[in-house]
């Protein structure tokens, strides 16, 4: 079997910026549809308990901001652990496997099946990245009397119209903590099939060179979730 050619150090640095990486990786990996109809299920549950709540606005909001808390420090830890596992799983990677992969096409995205395992890896960090950012944003909106407040009740409707802002905040936040979950878990998935890769890359390595059909059997391929 004749071995792919080696890719060019530009393809490889195609992307400038954070923001070319999330772009590139929108148009290449297709969302699991597992998650979308797992989100779907829960924005129903959601919106259903928020809508019939009794909760008064005061007691939901605080139940909001309690969420947002959550939100930022779980979404900062677990950024931090993802960075750190990530940095010593891309140094301990073998250099061989992913020469191997960076000139494999993946013929689905048009990518290498380096850039498509780990733009699957990258999309989680730039997810939490976004969620921390967001969720503080809204904290810092949703203070006690700050100027979102004052404008939000200036609306027409009155209380009203506060009580569906609220309800619809907590519907968003709640949704967007599923969200980032979902991507945590598949995360865990693309982890787990890096890793398979990398022992059967191992594998083929070590089999004896008369051992083609068993070496071309193991030869990696790596889905992402």
């Amino acid at each position: 079997m004749d071995e792919p050619r080696l890719p060019e150090p530009r393809d490889l640095l195609t992307e400038k910026s954070l923001w070319d990486i999330w772009i590139a990786l929108r148009k290449a990996l297709k969302e699991n549809p597992f998650n979308w109809i797992f989100l779907l299920g829960w924005l129903i549950v959601v919106v259903v308990h928020a809508g019939y709540a009794t909760t008064p606005r005061s007691e939901l909001l605080i139940q909001c901001r309690s969420l947002l808390d959550a939100g930022i420090g779980f979404g900062s830890s677990i950024l931090g652990f993802l960075i750190a596992g990530f940095t010593i799983f891309a140094t301990m990677s073998r250099p061989a496997m992913l020469l191997r992969m960076a000139s494999t096409p993946h013929a689905k995205s048009g990518l290498s099946w380096l850039k498509y395992t780990y733009f699957g890896l990258v999309e989680v960090f730039i997810t939490y990245l976004a969620f921390v950012i967001c969720f503080f944003i809204l904290r810092v909106l949703t203070v006690p009397g700050g100027g979102s407040s004052f404008l939000i009740r200036q609306l027409p409707g009155g209380e009203e119209t506060t009580t569906i802002f609220a309800k619809i905040l907590f519907c968003l936040i709640a949704c967007t903590w599923m969200w980032t979950l979902l991507k945590l878990k598949s995360f865990v998935f693309n982890i787990y099939h890096v890793v398979m890769a990398g022992i059967a890359w191992d594998v083929k390595e070590s089999s004896p060179p008369d051992a083609t059909d068993h070496k071309e059997a193991v030869d990696p391929e790596l889905p992402s979730e």
